[in-house]
C-alpha cells in the first residue's frame, strides 16, 4: 500500500526550496543587523563620537525650531554629558538622548539593504542613503516634538510615545520600497 502524503522532510525540503531567496534575505539581513546592534550598543554609545552625534542633533533641531517656531530657543547640556536639553521661552522643552537617535531603525533599514540581492556598489550607496534618511526624519521628529509641547502640549507623550517612533518606521518602509524598486529597475 502507497501513501501519496508528503511526510515531514518532504514537506519542509519543499519550503526551502520554494523560500530560499526569502529565507536568505532574513538571514543576512538579521546577521547584519546583529552586528550593527553590537557594534553600537559595545563602541559607539559611550564614544565621544556618539555623543558628538547627539550634540550634532540638538543644535541642528535647535536650529530649526529657532527659524520656524521659536526665535528664542535656548540649547543647553546637562552635567552628566548624557542629554541636551532643548528649551523654549515659554518653558516648553524636548531632552535629545543618546537613545533616541532612530539608530535601531536606521540598523533595520541599512540591514535590509545591504541583504538585498543588487550590486555591491548600489548596496553601499544604499546603506549610506538610508542613514542620511533616518538621520533627517529624526531631526524633523525633535522639531515636531518641540512645536508640539509648544502649541499643543497634552498631546506630547502621546506623539512621543507612539506616533513619532511610527513616523520613523513608515519612513524606513517608504525608503526600503522607493530604494528597492528603483534598484530593481537599474537591473
Amino acid at each position: 500500500m502507497s501513501n501519496n502524503n508528503p511526510s515531514a522532510d518532504d514537506k519542509w525540503a519543499t519550503f526551502l526550496l520554494n523560500n530560499g531567496p526569502q529565507l536568505k534575505f532574513y538571514a543576512l539581513a538579521g546577521l547584519i543587523f546583529g552586528l550593527f546592534f553590537v557594534l553600537y550598543k559595545y563602541v559607539l554609545f559611550d564614544s565621544a563620537l556618539f555623543e558628538r552625534y547627539v550634540e550634532l542633533c540638538a543644535l541642528w533641531v535647535a536650529e530649526l525650531v529657532s527659524v520656524f517656531y521659536e526665535p528664542g530657543a535656548i540649547v543647553y547640556r546637562s552635567n552628566d554629558g548624557l542629554l541636551t536639553h532643548i528649551q523654549a521661552d515659554n518653558g516648553a522643552f524636548i531632552v535629545v538622548v543618546k537613545e533616541g537617535g532612530g539608530f535601531i531603525i536606521a540598523s533595520v533599514l541599512a540591514a535590509g539593504v545591504l541583504a538585498w540581492s543588487n550590486p555591491v556598489v548600489y548596496r553601499i550607496i544604499g546603506a549610506l542613503v538610508a542613514l542620511g534618511w533616518i538621520f533627517c526624519l529624526n531631526i524633523l521628529r525633535l522639531v515636531s516634538l518641540l512645536a508640539i509641547d509648544i502649541y499643543f502640549p497634552l498631546q506630547l507623550d502621546l506623539m512621543t510615545v507612539w506616533v513619532m517612533p511610527l513616523w520613523l518606521v513608515v519612513g524606513a518602509f517608504i525608503y526600503f520600497y522607493i530604494w528597492m524598486r528603483w534598484t530593481e529597475r537599474k537591473k
